[in-house]
């Protein structure tokens, strides 16, 4: 069952500073440059690159439901150091996953770990959220609030290229998803702002 707590708090945007958001990706890509296994033979500008997508999302949903991110040091053999971005103020551990197009889509080598995550029960709820660049800020926006329980029953393969989707449509209608700010997102996509 999905909780209805964040039907408020998500139906809404967070203002994320530049300057806040390159710091703390600073300090993400340097713990997990740190261990070479999570690298994955990246260089420095790529993981921060990708951190930084990551870490606009999580700064934005921290805000929105009044929690905090996770300030726990990447360590490699301590799952619970990376298994979950943001403690929520109802004291749910939520996952945070970019989402850029219309379906939230991934391709599956690069969820393995979440769903590991999911199995072992390290956090509560994965929330997706897609941000815009502005002046001297990122304006980010929840999109979904997934039980991540059934979150595999959701999953489809395009029939485009080798990525999948989660179907949120269905999930909504069995009561496994909510789905927030489709309007906003809709006419900022109909706009190429959306990142």
């Amino acid at each position: 069952m999905i909780t209805e707590q964040y039907n408020q708090l998500f139906n809404d945007y967070a203002v994320v500073g530049r300057d806040e958001a390159a710091e703390r990706a600073k300090w993400m890509a340097e713990g997990i440059m740190e261990s070479d296994r999570k690298s994955k033979g990246r260089d420095y500008s790529q993981v921060y690159k990708n951190t930084l997508d990551g870490v606009i999302c999580e700064m934005g949903i921290a805000s929105l439901s009044k929690g905090k991110a996770n300030e726990q040091k990447f360590v490699l053999q301590d799952r619970d150091t990376y298994a979950w971005d943001v403690l929520s103020a109802f004291n749910h551990k939520l996952e945070v996953k970019k989402h850029k197009d219309k379906w939230f889509s991934f391709y599956p080598g690069n969820i393995l770990t979440m769903l590991n995550n999911i199995s072992s029960n390290r956090f509560d709820y994965i929330v997706t959220a897609s941000w815009y660049e502005a002046l001297d800020h990122y304006v980010v926006y929840p999109r979904l609030l997934i039980n991540p329980k059934t979150f595999q029953r959701y999953i489809s393969r395009s029939n485009f290229n080798t990525s999948c989707y989660y179907n949120h449509r269905s999930s909504a209608a069995d009561n496994q998803c909510i789905i927030f700010n489709e309007d906003a997102i809709s006419r900022l996509q109909n706009t190429q702002y959306v990142v």
